[in-house]
């Protein structure tokens, strides 16, 4: 456990906060910290967070879960987990047959307190994620975000994800179905296109035409998706 505070030091550098692992323990503040978020947030359809305590348990055992605290007040916390008979399949999403028992990883549920925001533990987070996911040999991750959630966008583009899909999901909100392949795709982008982020119509049909998206650009409505194929 020293050994990896230590590589978790790397990803946050010297900070006031005390980032530790997370454990069942902590049931009770991150049921308190989803309360939170979804109470100050502008539009509760852009988060869903883990609610399942079932999963939870099982995420907070099996999987990999990162907490940011505050005077011992859990402030953010991300939450990661390989796929399992327990847990959505995240092949389904990405087209992407027999990905389970430990060949995938889903990152789900990342939660910053309002008076938290803006401080890099979001990306931090995903990063030492995709570090340990890493070294446990996992081939795929996936994850989703809401289109208007640019924060979050950001983060998964900086991360090296990529959108595959976009589709309703945990009952009924959008969401970007996004990927990433350790080890590298082939991919090599030669036609390039953006579309506006609430334009879902065209976005669809550029995924469909085999279109993927790979980042962000500003423009007068506010900002489009990069898509490339």
């Amino acid at each position: 456990m020293k050994a990896q505070s230590e590589q978790i030091s790397k990803y946050f550098g010297q900070t006031a906060y005390n980032i530790r692992f997370l454990n069942r323990g902590n049931l009770h503040q991150i049921t308190e910290l989803n309360a939170h978020v979804m109470n100050n947030i502008d539009d509760p359809v852009m988060y869903h967070p883990p609610y399942d305590v079932e999963l939870l348990s099982f995420c907070l055992c099996e999987g990999l879960a990162i907490g940011v605290f505050y005077e011992n007040r859990l402030v953010a916390y991300q939450v990661t987990y390989y796929s399992d008979s327990r847990c959505e399949d995240p092949g389904a999403d990405l087209g992407i047959p027999n990905i389970r028992t430990r060949n995938a990883a889903q990152f789900h549920g990342i939660a910053v307190h309002s008076l938290c925001r803006s401080r890099g533990f979001g990306l931090a987070m995903t990063k030492y994620a995709i570090h340990a996911v890493r070294n446990a040999r996992v081939s795929h991750a996936a994850a989703t975000c809401h289109p208007d959630n640019l924060h979050s966008l950001t983060i998964l583009f900086t991360s090296g994800f990529r959108i595959k899909g976009l589709k309703n999901k945990y009952g009924g909100k959008l969401r970007y179905i996004l990927h990433k392949e350790f080890g590298g795709d082939g991919f090599s982008p030669g036609v390039r296109a953006v579309a506006d982020h609430k334009d879902i119509k065209t976005q669809k049909r550029m995924l469909a035409e085999g279109y993927v998206g790979v980042g962000t650009e500003k423009s007068d409505e506010g900002y489009g998706i990069v898509f490339a194929r």
